[in-house]
């Protein structure tokens, strides 16, 4: 099978091919259709986990995946040949990650049933980025009224953790700076909007004079924050080891590791296929781009990047995941649009190429200028992509073509049909 390997500390990202593993008692092996890319893969990569976690070289990189059950190990009950699954690879070494064509997992974390109603992109970008959220977001212990301030707001665990926040009744602060960013939180629930390159603690406290009940830190320097906090509140954080590492007398410090058990990635899932929560993809990138993506990610991603390691031809790779893509990942939240939500799509619930909505761009035969959201169209139709009005559903297919002009990501023209 194709994956993603460093084949030694200090060494380049390699694409090689390997054995298909076998499920050993208790695991199951899952024919990858998405993964996606977290910080941990980063560290990894760049060998910062040398001497802290055993190394199985060549390490195949990658936490999340989505995909299909294809083989069973000895003693599995709770799982069958052809189920859709999600989950974190949670093995206490490194080596046997999801960036390749499959991968092996135990059952007893980790792992979990996907809906229907969720594709793969999204479900493999829901794993390790909703859990550590919904972690900090339990910590918290969030009450009507709270005030929070989120910093990362516009990442992966940020994006979760907005949502799981207001849906908890708290007023949330997050940080952004761009046009995007700051559409992309606000129309995940955030009322109030830092930029995170300006002194966020100072820029808090004109707003919130005694400082907020609670900060989430999932990005920058803690201690540059920690003043934003009101005395007695809760400084939560993903990226702080122990609470002795900041000198704080009259907060309370907790430290947020990632537990992806079975309950806590069932409780996502089920919570994204209601329509309760979304998630942001910005980009997909093939299994080959994945240099790209890791660049994509260190330049700052609204929302989760996610690899695709189906053997595709390079070309239906490109156009299916361009790199670099301006994708406006908001538009996942937006409701309507004939009954799906923009960045869904209503052919085969399997399908999970071209995750990531683009505009429409209405041809002159439609009389108007107003963009509507494009939907991707099944695999079978890799270069195409189905244009929905408001409603009802158009019928109409049209070519995507490549941005330009200054539309910021893959557009298609609706046909006058």
């Amino acid at each position: 099978m194709r994956v993603i390997t460093l084949p030694e500390f200090g060494s380049a990202l390699e694409l090689i091919e390997i054995d298909t593993p076998q499920p050993l008692a208790g695991e199951v092996r899952v024919r990858v259709h998405a993964a996606s890319v977290n910080g941990f893969d980063l560290a990894v990569a760049a060998g910062s986990l040398d001497g802290l976690l055993e190394h199985r070289f060549p390490v195949v990189l990658g936490k999340d995946f989505a995909g299909v059950v294809d083989a069973l190990g000895e003693g599995v009950t709770d799982y069958e040949v052809g189920d859709r699954v999600f989950g974190v690879v949670t093995k206490t070494h490194v080596g046997d990650g999801s960036f390749g064509e499959f991968v092996t997992v135990p059952t007893a974390t980790g792992l979990a049933k996907l809906p229907v109603e969720v594709d793969f992109a999204r479900g493999a970008a829901l794993g390790l980025a909703g859990t550590a959220a919904q972690a900090a977001v339990d910590a918290a212990e969030l009450t009507e009224g709270s005030t929070v301030l989120i910093v990362g707001a516009t990442g992966g665990v940020g994006n979760q953790a907005v949502q799981l926040a207001v849906a908890a009744g708290a007023t949330v602060i997050a940080t952004a700076r761009t046009a995007l960013g700051i559409a992309q939180v606000r129309m995940l629930g955030a009322t109030e909007i830092v930029d995170h390159t300006q002194n966020i603690s100072q820029a808090v406290r004109t707003l919130h004079t005694d400082g907020v009940d609670v900060v989430l830190h999932f990005a920058g320097d803690a201690a540059t924050v920690l003043p934003a906090l009101r005395s007695g509140g809760r400084f939560v954080s993903t990226l702080i080891a122990s609470p002795e590492q900041l000198s704080v007398v009259d907060a309370v410090v907790v430290p947020i590791y990632a537990d992806p058990t079975p309950v806590v990635l069932g409780r996502l899932a089920d919570s994204l296929a209601a329509g309760r929560t979304s998630v942001t993809v910005q980009g997909s990138y093939a299994l080959a781009d994945v240099a790209d993506a890791f660049e994509a990610f260190s330049d700052g991603a609204r929302g989760k990047l996610v690899i695709l390691p189906s053997p595709l031809s390079p070309s239906a790779n490109r156009e299916l995941s361009p790199k670099n893509p301006e994708f406006l990942g908001l538009f996942s939240r937006f409701a309507g649009w004939g009954g799906v939500r923009a960045g869904e799509t209503r052919v085969d619930a399997s399908n999970l190429y071209a995750p990531e909505p683009s505009f429409c761009v209405p041809g002159p035969s439609t009389g108007t200028s107003s963009g509507w959201p494009c939907l991707p169209s099944a695999p079978s139709w890799p270069n195409r992509c189905s244009c929905w009005p408001t409603r009802p559903w158009s019928g109409t297919w049209a070519p995507c073509r490549w941005p330009g002009s200054g539309w910021p990501a893959r557009c298609c023209r609706r046909s006058s049909g």
